[in-house]
């Protein structure tokens, strides 16, 4: 028969929470609903697969299942004919309490929309940079708030924008990953990328050469090795190298689970500006399916200050309160001359216990004059500074950053810092201002961090 158009029986089974909402969609768009979501939640429908001839997107459909406050199911079928059965399973998510969605947007609107910043990333947890798909800034927060705000923004009924979807749609970076090599033109994120067959997706993510990757999502067909790529409106080109793999959706939460108080990436996905209570609080997976925990981050915490004391902790030379000036030496020829940069020798590399920006004092052992400069990052053996060195450091020169080496400010009662544990180290801490004795210290950091109540007793003899 010409012209045939088919509807095929799609229902549902399984258990899910009272009053779950079930979204359908097809060809990515959802379908309207005229089933009932009250009492029996489970559905029982036709859906048109076929008009004149024409099968919609393969038969292939999504069904959702996605009440706010439980644990999230979906599953894909291909519906091209007959009745089908949908297996579900949405149990009460026992990690999502806030559950009232009358008051959780208010509750957890700390994370804009554009702090989802889906595209390739290199990002390194401390064990050396890895490809991710997605970067969440997760606005210092604390895991468990993210994990309910992710769980908020997926739930049915959600609209915001993630990947290129709805947030109700939003099942992960992409369905498919593989290599590309023969490429021609630029690539751009987010465009739509076509093989042959009618085969076709949308560019999540793209690592060039070398180990170049392609992370697609809303993929419809099959992906296949050595397949012409094009992309619209870009118009480059390039070819499948290798096997394609299809990249296993996180069902339960898109953006990762929650389970005895740590936070379980989905694939791809990164955790940026975690609340530092939680730096030890979550596992990611990097874009190539490899498992990545953050080194074990400890603090120094200084109490018992006011306003204006001058406070600095040192690593020392021992057990004793003899600061250790020594244990950077300059790079031979890099800081010969001032600049906004300083480079240690490859014999000294940066030690990973360093904190992530604060002071630097560099040395010149000739003179033993010191300047204290603030830096605000460091990789491998280089540190930014904030702002340009004196130059004349030689292969002889050296330098140190305290743990803490600040004022603190009004308001404050404590300074703090935090850091990747490498090992126990011995500390001398000083406190000072005009008006008390000096108080200072030794003591030793371990991997529960350290914390020091400093005593500050008036000095009779200044006026």
């Amino acid at each position: 028969m010409t012209g045939e158009t088919i509807w095929s029986n799609v229902f549902t089974l399984g258990s899910l929470v009272a009053e779950t909402v079930l979204d359908v969609y097809q060809n990515d768009t959802k379908i309207t609903s005229w089933w009932s979501t009250s009492g029996n939640v489970h559905i029982d429908i036709l859906v048109k697969v076929k008009e004149a001839d024409v099968e919609i997107d393969s038969g292939n459909l999504t069904i959702l299942a996605r009440k706010y406050g439980t644990l999230y199911d979906h599953f894909v079928i291909d519906a091209s004919s007959g009745r089908n059965p949908v297996p579900l399973a949405a149990f009460t998510d026992g990690n999502n309490p806030a559950a009232n969605e009358a008051t959780v947007a208010d509750i957890f609107d700390f994370i804009p929309d554009s702090n989802f910043d889906f595209g390739y990333a290199s990002k390194d947890m401390g064990v050396g940079a890895k490809s991710y798909d997605v970067v969440i800034n997760c606005g210092s927060r604390t895991i468990l708030q993210v994990y309910e705000y992710l769980k908020y923004i997926t739930r049915t009924g959600s609209t915001t924008p993630l990947n290129g979807v709805v947030g109700e749609y939003y099942t992960g970076v992409g369905d498919v990953q593989f290599a590309f090599d023969g490429e021609s033109g630029t690539f751009i994120e987010g465009q739509l990328i076509t093989g042959s067959a009618g085969v076709y997706g949308y560019l999540t993510s793209i690592k060039v050469n070398p180990s170049g990757y392609m992370t697609l999502r809303n993929v419809h067909g099959t992906f296949t090795n050595n397949m012409s790529l094009t992309q619209t409106p870009s118009g480059a080109t390039a070819l499948v190298n290798g096997t394609v793999t299809s990249l296993t959706p996180q069902k339960q939460a898109p953006f990762g689970s929650y389970a005895g108080g740590t936070f379980f990436g989905a694939r791809g996905v990164w955790l940026e500006n975690v609340a530092p209570a939680d730096a030890n609080n979550y596992q990611l997976i990097d874009a190539f399916g490899d498992n990545q925990t953050p080194p074990t981050s400890v603090s120094i915490t200084i109490s018992g200050v006011e306003e204006d004391d001058v406070v600095a902790v040192f690593k020392t030379t021992g057990n004793n309160k003899i600061i250790d000036k020594s244990y950077l030496h300059s790079h031979a020829t890099a800081n010969a001359s001032g600049s906004t940069s300083w480079e240690v020798d490859a014999n000294t590399p940066i030690p990973s216990d360093t904190p992530a920006t604060g002071i630097i004092r560099l040395v010149k052992t000739t003179t033993n004059l010191e300047e204290r400069i603030e830096y605000t990052s460091w990789v491998g053996t280089v540190f930014t500074l904030d702002t340009a060195h004196s130059g004349g450091y030689g292969v002889d020169d050296t330098a140190y950053v305290p743990f803490i080496d600040a004022v603190v400010s009004t308001g404050e009662s404590s300074l703090s810092v935090s850091f990747n544990y490498a090992s126990s180290c011995y500390l001398y801490t000083i406190v000072r201002h005009k008006g008390i004795i000096p108080f200072d210290v030794k003591g030793q950091i371990t991997s529960t961090g350290y914390s020091l109540s400093a005593i500050r007793t008036i000095d009779s003899i200044v006026s």
